[in-house]
């Protein structure tokens, strides 16, 4: 109900706030698209700014996220890059399923 009256931010102002991290050295940018946080305790920090009532959604939503991607531009025909896509993507799997399971009692 109350969310009802809060707008979503424009992707210009999304997109400012990242550079803004960026120039910060919270973030790091990897293409454009693509940011990582600079310091596990950063991204501690963030999480921590998270109502703890809103973190099991968070984490499922993310997870959902994750997994939609998965894999994304890491097909390739060389065997040694193969190999490394496939620890990439195991990695992955380790987070996204952490990510789920911290979700999962909103999963029916």
């Amino acid at each position: 109900e109350e969310q009802d009256n809060v707008s979503s931010p424009s992707t210009n102002m999304i997109d400012e706030c990242f550079q803004t991290a960026v120039k910060e050295g919270l973030l790091i940018d990897r293409d454009g698209e693509t940011f990582l946080f600079a310091h596990d305790q950063i991204q501690l920090a963030a999480y921590s700014l998270v109502p703890d009532e809103d973190r099991e959604l968070l984490n499922l939503k993310i997870g959902y996220s994750l997994m939609d991607n998965l894999g994304d531009g890491s097909v390739t025909t060389n065997t040694a890059s193969a190999r490394g896509a496939n620890k990439i993507i195991d990695g992955e799997l380790f987070v996204i399923t952490d990510l789920l399971n911290s979700g999962s009692g909103l999963i029916t």
